[in-house]
């Protein structure tokens, strides 16, 4: 809808998806920055009213997988979308603030090592599983926490298939880095 109003479809540019990287990439920060609050809201929303309507644990996830389903695969748009990352985030945010902290830790360093945002997506995501089972394993948070965290990052891996093979083969672009920069390795 950012690029829309501007006369631009992020799906024919950069990656062709819907989320805040790809965004950043066409349309700027100021879009992107608004692309991660409506991408981050739809997870802390639905996992939100799970909370307050039905409160149970499995209610949530079940909510937050259906946030990142609609945002990853959106009917509105031929099933296409995003990669699910920041939604999750937006879910976890309501799960466990605790591990959102441990993944931006990890996705921060990652990108600040290789610049590669997919990577560190990739990374951040794995680590919520890890950083989840100790809190499980002591009781502060329930085990349906961690399944969520598992299934979520088993959905961002899978939705970055395409990016895994361009850093096997070399050419995926880094943060800041141009198509033509790519082309020309």
């Amino acid at each position: 809808m950012l690029g829309k109003a501007r006369g631009i479809d992020v799906r024919h540019h950069g990656s062709g998806r819907t989320g805040a990287a790809n965004t950043l990439r066409t349309l700027g920060l100021g879009a992107s920055a608004l692309a991660f609050i409506g991408d981050f809201s739809k997870g802390i929303v639905a996992v939100a009213l799970a909370r307050l309507l039905v409160g149970a644990p499995v209610v949530e996830i079940a909510a937050a997988l259906c946030a990142i389903a609609g945002h990853n695969w959106s009917a509105y748009i031929r099933f296409r979308g995003g990669r699910g990352v920041v939604a999750s985030v937006g879910a976890l945010a309501l799960m466990s603030p605790l591990v959102v902290g441990v993944g931006a830790v990890v996705f921060a360093s990652v990108l600040a090592i290789s610049r590669y945002v997919s990577l560190a997506s990739i990374l951040a995501s794995t680590s919520v599983p890890l950083a989840l089972a100790p809190l499980v394993y002591v009781g502060l948070v329930p085990i349906e926490y961690l399944a969520f965290g598992l299934i979520a990052a088993v959905l961002v891996t899978f939705q970055h298939k395409d990016n895994l093979e361009r850093l096997r083969t070399g050419t995926e672009r880094r943060l800041g880095e141009s198509t033509e920069s790519v082309a020309g390795r």
